[in-house]
Parts: structure tokens; sequence; C-alpha cells
């Protein structure tokens, strides 16, 4: 491997119609994105999932969910409420954040109830899951739950996406104000790439919609996610990385074609963990 290569994941497909439209975009002009995450407790799963299961040359990933970080726009729990009272607080909501949920000290058989649930809801929508992630990664969090995380998705004969985890420096191309800026940054961000490393570039590549004005909390006051989430939808849809792909000499790769060289580590040093 003389050139460098990067694992290309698109995260949230399902949980908006914009994230969806937009990813789906972007698989169609097959230029980036070779992984696609699901998240089995979106509200637009159902609908994109008619579409996504049709899509060739790409690898299709549960996007495990226990956090749902927004204060207007909620991930739901696929198992019955009655059967994981310890990861819903008091509304019957999921947890606003990993402190929170990991302060309620969820129980471990709950949680892995839920990744059952999560994983029957794709295979039943027609996706063939080939891989597993977590969104906002509880697992760093919640005493006992990597290992238990680890041998359950083994237990699946999947693949586990923590250990791909390798980052370039900077980790992921900086934000700019505007199109051109961010699409300077992602050159700078490029030219970090070493010959015969392997990275990991995660995205969540969504249009600008109302709906996506509504992805706010006490850290993102509206709009910031907006314009940040439709920065990365003009790159990934953009022919630009046709040439950048060729003229950095890089290899973008499903998970089944990647090799597992990295580890959790490297989200811990991300989080400061």
């Amino acid at each position: 491997m003389k050139h460098p290569s990067v694992i290309t994941r698109a995260d949230d497909f399902g949980s908006l119609q914009a994230a969806n439209q937009a990813i789906l975009q972007a698989v169609t002009n097959g230029y980036l994105i070779k992984n696609v995450s699901c998240m089995a407790g979106g509200p637009a799963l159902e609908d994109g999932a008619r579409l996504l299961k049709n899509c060739e040359n790409i690898d299709i990933g549960l996007h495990l969910t226990l956090i749902s970080e927004w204060d207007l726009i909620k991930w739901k729990p696929v198992a019955p409420k009655e059967k994981i009272p310890s990861l819903l607080n008091k509304n019957g909501d999921f947890y606003q954040s990993q402190q929170q949920l990991a302060s309620a000290q969820p129980k471990l058989d709950e949680i892995l109830v839920e990744y059952e649930a999560q994983l029957a809801r794709l295979t039943k929508l027609g996706l063939k899951v080939n891989y597993v992630d977590s969104h906002m990664v509880p697992e760093l969090f919640i005493p006992g739950l990597e290992k238990a995380l680890e041998e359950w998705i083994s237990s699946k004969g999947l693949i586990d996406a923590s250990k791909y985890y390798n980052f370039a420096d900077p980790i992921l191309p900086i934000w700019g104000d505007s199109k051109q800026a961010y699409f300077k940054n992602i050159e700078i961000w490029l030219n970090a790439l070493k010959k015969n490393h392997q990275y990991m570039y995660f995205m969540h590549p969504t249009k600008k919609s109302d709906e996506t004005h509504l992805l706010s909390n006490e850290h993102f006051p509206p709009g910031i996610v907006e314009k940040e989430r439709e920065l990365e939808y003009q790159s990934v849809i953009s022919s630009n990385w046709k040439e950048w792909l060729k003229n950095w000499n890089i290899q973008v790769l499903r998970y089944s074609e990647a090799v597992a060289i990295g580890s959790n580590n490297a989200l811990r040093q991300l989080l400061n963990l």
C-alpha cells in the first residue's frame, strides 16, 4: 500500500429526510462515500431504506444509538420501552448526553436488548448490515459496555468499526465560513495524509432545510449544525473529489476492504478521555 487509503463513512442515515437525500446523492455520484451508517430509531429510516438497499458498492452499517442529543428532534428507542427502562429519562426518551446516560447507570442487558432490536429493524427493512459503529460512543462512558459490545458484534459476525479508527492531523477538514474556504481546508487535510497509512473519515452530510435548522441544543445554537452539515453535503456531491482522489493518489475503502489497524483509543484521544 504505497498510497494513503481512507475509510469514508456517512453517518446518521435515517435521521432526517435531508440527511437521506444528501447521502443518497453522494452515494450515487460514486466519488467519495463507501460506507453508510443507519440510525434504526431515526424518523426517516423507513423511507430512506427503500432506496439505500438498492445501492451498490457501499457497506451498510448499524449506527447504534442510545443518546438523543438535540432539543427538538429525537431518536426513538426501537425495543419496547418497558424492556429498557434504565436507558430512558422521565419523559421516556433517550438521555441527551453521554454523561446523563452514564449517571443513570443503565443496565448492560437492557442495552443489548435495544441493540438487538435496532439490528432487527434494519434487517427487516431489507438492509444488509456489514458493520457496526456507535452514535456518540456511549461504550467509552459506561463501565463494561465496551467489552460487552465487542462480544455482541462478534457474535453477529459483523465488522466492529471501533477497530478501524485512525485519524489524520487535523482529524477532519476544518470548517470554513464558505464553501470555498471549506474546500481549501479539505485540501489542507488531504496534504496531511501519509503514504502507507489507512485513515478514517466520517461525516454527516445533510441538506439545508427547515428540519436541519432544528438540530440545536445548549451547546449548538440554531443554524450552526445546519451550516456545517450543508458544507459537508456540498463536499460529498462535488466532482472535486474525483480530482482530489486522483491528485493525492487516495484509495477510498469500504470496511469490508479495509484492515483493522486502529482502535477506540483514537476516539479517546479525540474526546480527551
